[in-house]
C-alpha cells in the first residue's frame, strides 16, 4: 500500500509529468534541484563569464535539460546543449542565453546548440571536437551534465519488445559512457588544458532507480 502513491506518481511521470514539473515554477524542490547543478559547479573554474565557465548538457530540447540550460546561462555559464532536431536548436538559440542578462561580456549568446543523437558515437566525437575548438587550447569545461534519457513504456516483461529495451539502454546507459569519454580531455584529463580546475560530471537519473516495479525491466538502467 505504501508504494501505491509512488507508483501512481511514476505512471504520471511516464506520461509526461517530467515536463509538467518544469513548468511548475512554484515547485521549490524542483527549482532547487536545477539550481544545485550550478551551485555544485562553483569553484570548478575561474570566476569569469562565458567560455571560462562552460558546461555541456545533453538532452536540452525540453524538460529538465532545458531547465538546466536556462538555469546555468542565468548564472553566467556558457552552455553547449545537445538536441536531435535542428528546429529545436533554433528555438533554443532564441529562448536560452539570448536575453540581455544571459549574455557574455562581449554581448554574445551563452548558449551553443549541438545537433546530434547521443547514440551516435561519431557524432558525439565530432561535437567534442567542435567544443574544443570553441574553447581554445587551454580552457577546461566546468562540467558535463548527462541528462538525455528516454522511457520506452511500462510493458511487463512478457510484452516488452526487446528492440525497445535496447533503444532505452543505448540512450540511458551506454550514451552517458560514450559522451563522458569524448569530453574527458576537455574536463581536465588533457594536462595541456590548464586554464581552470578540472570539471565535474553529473549523471541524471530517476526515482525509478530507488525501487523496482514488479514484472517490469524498464528500470534496469537506473539502478
Amino acid at each position: 500500500t505504501q508504494l501505491q502513491p509512488k507508483m501512481a506518481h511514476e505512471q504520471a511521470a511516464a506520461a509526461g509529468t517530467r515536463e509538467a514539473l518544469l513548468d511548475d515554477a512554484s515547485s521549490s524542490s524542483t527549482s532547487s534541484s536545477f539550481a544545485a547543478v550550478g551551485d555544485s559547479l562553483r569553484g570548478s573554474s575561474p570566476p569569469l563569464g562565458g567560455l571560462d565557465r562552460a558546461v555541456v548538457v545533453t538532452g536540452v530540447s525540453r524538460g529538465i535539460g532545458a531547465a538546466i540550460a536556462r538555469c546555468l546561462t542565468a548564472k553566467g555559464y556558457h552552455v553547449f546543449g545537445t538536441v536531435r532536431k535542428a528546429a529545436d536548436a533554433e528555438e533554443l538559440e532564441r529562448s536560452v542565453g539570448s536575453k540581455s542578462g544571459d549574455r557574455d561580456r562581449a554581448g554574445g549568446s551563452l548558449f551553443t546548440p549541438l545537433v546530434l543523437d547521443v547514440r551516435d558515437a561519431e557524432a558525439v566525437r565530432l561535437a567534442a571536437s567542435r567544443v574544443a575548438s570553441v574553447l581554445g587550447p587551454r580552457r577546461v569545461l566546468a562540467g558535463l551534465v548527462n541528462n538525455a534519457g528516454i522511457l520506452v513504456g511500462s510493458d511487463p516483461v512478457a510484452l516488452l519488445p526487446p528492440d525497445s529495451l535496447r533503444a532505452q539502454l543505448e540512450v540511458n546507459l551506454v550514451a552517458p559512457l560514450v559522451v563522458t569519454q569524448a569530453f574527458l580531455p576537455l574536463l581536465g584529463t588533457d594536462r595541456a588544458r590548464d586554464r581552470g580546475r578540472p570539471g565535474r560530471i553529473f549523471m541524471m537519473s530517476s526515482v525509478y532507480g530507488c525501487y523496482g516495479v514488479p514484472w517490469n525491466v524498464r528500470d534496469v538502467d537506473r539502478f
